[in-house]
């Protein structure tokens, strides 16, 4: 028998009822369609689970794709690099009186990992295909009100996932300025 699932999300327990429920057999088949990983208490546990099984096929999910983008950041030395300074758009109060919108920096730098979107990825996530790159944070107060400085480089955030275990934070460079 062939069968396929998705949206497992770390919940190894789940999985193994799952497939004693349908006598999972060595003759059987199984395709896995995304999302393994994020979210669900055991995802270590699951994946080696699929990876001694010869007939568990896995496809790469986002979050499974967000996934192997943080191994980078999680097994990283932090250094200067990975901390950027992060900003709010507020309403400041000029001496004259007048009330303007301008970028404050805010007090605590944000931990973040930031990479270059993939043009070659096939999503339908409008707000992926628009940025320009990704940025992955345990810091769970990024909003799309905020924007980060790297140095010269300011990226807006244009939307934010805060889901999983990391906030994936969805960036675009501004040009010129």
């Amino acid at each position: 028998m062939t069968y396929a699932i998705s949206d497992l999300h770390g919940c190894y327990k789940s999985w193994l009822a799952l497939l004693r429920e349908i006598q999972f057999a060595d003759e059987d088949q199984i395709y896995v369609l995304g999302d393994i990983v994020d979210r669900g208490p055991e995802p270590m546990l699951l994946l080696q689970d699929m990876m001694v099984r010869t007939n568990v096929y896995p496809i790469v999910g986002n979050h499974d794709f967000a996934a192997f983008l943080s191994l980078k950041f999680l097994t990283t030395e932090l250094t200067d690099q990975s901390i950027q300074k992060m900003e709010e758009n507020k309403e400041i109060i000029k001496p004259s009186g007048s009330r303007k919108k301008d970028w404050i920096d805010l007090k605590e730098p944000i931990l973040i990992a930031i990479y270059e979107t993939d043009n070659r990825v096939n999503t339908s996530n409008a707000i992926y295909n628009s940025s320009t790159h990704i940025g992955l944070t345990f810091n769970k107060n990024v909003t799309s009100k905020n924007r980060l400085k790297d140095g010269d480089r300011i990226y807006n955030i244009t939307g934010v996932n805060p889901q999983g275990r990391l906030n994936q934070v969805f960036l675009k460079v501004i040009e010129n300025v």
